[in-house]
């Protein structure tokens, strides 16, 4: 589904369960005197809650007086799209483009996408990660429209169709859960730092914590951080670990090649950009995996050491 079709969906969904939706409107935690979240603060009045969920996207204000901010020695993304027509609209593959490069030739770790939407259209669209060389100088505009122009043809796009979209992708955070409060989806820096996605986590995460709170309000909090912690964090460990090491020049263009030279590595690469596999998944991907995170564990302080200037 195109994006709003599918924020749609949830939306109407929520809104048959009994959910209220105000629109423009800001909302901040509310804490005690004892530092419990009690409910939410907004121009229009306070409300009273025994469980606050920070979904809010990307840390921000809200994230900051919970003390759930983006951990700064760990990578983070941008990433930026937008739809486009093409004939090629309701095919059952994506594609994704790993030998990104900005406009001054430079290697970008992360990778384009097209994602046929079924409707005439494709989103199109490209992320890259803050451990590549001047990444805070990298136009994610000229990026995607490199991007465009290389797809042009072989995908018969038409022009934008809306301007494009940038956001952050966090991909830590201090802390998820505290007194009366959880953080769920990027708020909680569940995005997958392989391909920069993390609306799968959003929803599982948001399914699980109102799964505990059902169960039982009192313990809902601690449980949700502990299962979340067994169910994802070694595996985003490994691709935080993994964001350092193509953040060097070299390492990123040799592992490309290494990456998609023969199918069953492509294979493997695709299905860990898929989220498909982890370290205790059966066969050799999940053993390469498990291979993977140990020597990534054995030099993560030297590509700490060593990431590129950004």
């Amino acid at each position: 589904w195109p994006r709003r079709q599918l924020d749609t969906a949830l939306m109407d969904a929520a809104s048959e369960a009994g959910a209220e939706t105000i629109y423009d409107t800001e909302v901040l935690p509310v804490i005690d005197g004892e530092g419990r979240c009690v409910g939410v603060e907004t121009p229009n009045g306070r409300w009273t809650s025994d469980l606050v969920v920070l979904a809010a996207g990307a840390q921000g204000k809200a994230a900051r007086i919970l003390g759930a901010e983006r951990d700064l020695n760990e990578p983070y993304g941008l990433a930026i799209r937008t739809y486009a027509e093409t004939p090629r609209h309701d095919e059952t593959h994506i594609e994704a483009c790993l030998t990104l490069r900005d406009e001054n030739n430079v290697a970008v770790p992360g990778y384009g996408w097209l994602f046929p939407a079924g409707d005439g259209t494709a989103n199109i669209g490209c992320g890259a990660l803050s451990t590549m060389k001047g990444f805070k100088s990298l136009n994610l505009n000229k990026l995607c429209d490199a991007y465009h122009k290389q797809m042009l043809e072989s995908w018969d796009l038409g022009p934008y169709l809306e301007r494009p979209r940038a956001w952050r992708l966090p991909m830590s955070a201090q802390k998820r859960h505290g007194p009366g409060w959880v953080a769920v989806g990027d708020a909680a820096g569940l995005i997958n730092p392989m391909n920069g996605e993390g609306i799968d986590y959003g929803l599982e995460t948001g399914m699980l914590i109102a799964d505990l709170f059902n169960s039982d309000p009192g313990t809902a909090a601690a449980t949700y951080d502990r299962k979340v912690g067994e169910r994802f964090d070694g595996f985003l460990r490994t691709g935080r670990r993994f964001s350092f090491l193509i953040g060097h020049q070299a390492i990123l263009r040799g592992g490309l090649r290494l990456a998609v030279g023969t199918e069953t590595i492509a294979r493997i690469t695709l299905q860990v950009m898929g989220n498909l596999i982890d370290s205790d998944t059966p066969g050799a991907a999940g053993r390469v995996m498990s291979i993977g995170d140990k020597l990534l564990a054995a030099v993560d302080p030297l590509l700490r050491r060593t990431r590129a200037a950004t």
